[in-house]
């Protein structure tokens, strides 16, 4: 025992072998914030998950777009803030129950958004310059098919511009008329710029710039109620690309979140504008970027009297 101890004290006076050191170099640390898609509970191959702080305090995950070009007025290429619903499955990681603040699903300025008001227990829309609400608890881990938006131009039931649809149980509100205004530059989903992130997994996120119809309210297509129906796939496989003007189906596979198949698109509505410049008899030179088919004779632009509208040939 005597010569175990005198053997270990003499290692410790020794010493162990020296550990070997690194110097960082900091330039070759680099990191690119990017967001993942992962594997979906839903009906899509996978989907965001937007996450924050518990108390919305700092910066939390950030899906963002642009709006895209101006097309005309408040219209944009990614939203018309006339007109527009957004839609979602959303499966909340967080229930109402001992929770506060708001939860942005989808903000596009001050004056268009959907969130969900942890203190007052529902879900707020704000559509122009009226807000709709709708009294729902969330239950973490239960998935829920979210279509809300409104119109600056027309109702949905004969008296109100909003429209909340949760489970295609649907709540209408804000009778004032609300007032069309552009979307900010950023559009976000899931959070406003990282801010009351939505802590939550969103699936099938989509724009579109008509009423979806309902069953009873809404612009009819002829595909029947799309709400009750929609499997959130892609809407546009529904009603055309030509009234969705954002689509985030995220129907590939699981990773980096990006553009292209599966991922998400956009129409290009203001390059298939018709201008001024090469319009549709709008040009004052007849003919101009167009070609004549047969013989026309002595085409000649209207005159003043002779026109309805501000333009036009003969």
């Amino acid at each position: 025992m005597t010569n175990l101890l005198t053997g270990v004290k003499r290692a410790l006076l020794t010493g162990a072998p020296s550990i070997p050191t690194f110097n960082l170099d900091t330039a070759l640390a680099t990191f690119t914030a990017k967001m993942a898609k992962r594997t979906a509970p839903g009906p899509f191959a996978a989907a965001p998950i937007v996450q924050g702080k518990f108390d919305n305090s700092g910066t939390g995950d950030i899906v963002s777009f642009s709006r895209g070009s101006q097309v005309s007025g408040s219209w944009y290429d990614n939203m018309d803030g006339n007109q527009w619903e957004f839609g979602c499955q959303f499966t909340p990681e967080i229930a109402t129950s001992g929770t506060t603040g708001m939860a942005y699903l989808f903000y596009a300025s001050s004056n268009h958004y959907l969130a969900y008001d942890y203190d007052n227990d529902r879900f707020e829309l704000k559509i122009g310059s009226q807000t709709v609400t709708d009294a729902h608890t969330l239950v973490s881990g239960t998935t829920l098919s979210i279509i809300a938006g409104g119109s600056s131009i027309n109702k949905y039931d004969g008296t109100n511009y909003g429209r909340i649809s949760v489970n295609d149980i649907h709540t209408y509100g804000a009778p004032t008329q609300p007032t069309a205004s552009a979307p900010d530059a950023t559009i976000y989903v899931g959070s406003n710029n990282g801010a009351n992130a939505c802590h939550g997994i969103i699936e099938g996120a989509f724009l579109v710039r008509i009423q979806l119809y309902d069953g009873t309210n809404g612009i009819d297509l002829g595909e029947g109620d799309i709400i009750a129906a929609h499997s959130f796939a892609d809407v546009a496989e529904t009603i055309g690309s030509w009234d969705t003007t954002w689509s985030m189906p995220t129907n590939a596979t699981a990773g980096e979140l990006a553009t292209g198949t599966g991922n998400a698109w956009s129409h290009p509505h203001s390059s298939n504008l018709i201008t001024p410049a090469d319009g549709f008899m709008t040009n004052g030179t007849v003919w101009t970027n167009w070609t004549a088919e047969g013989s026309p004779i002595n085409p000649a632009v209207l005159a003043t009297a002779e026109k309805i509208y501000n333009w036009g040939y003969k």
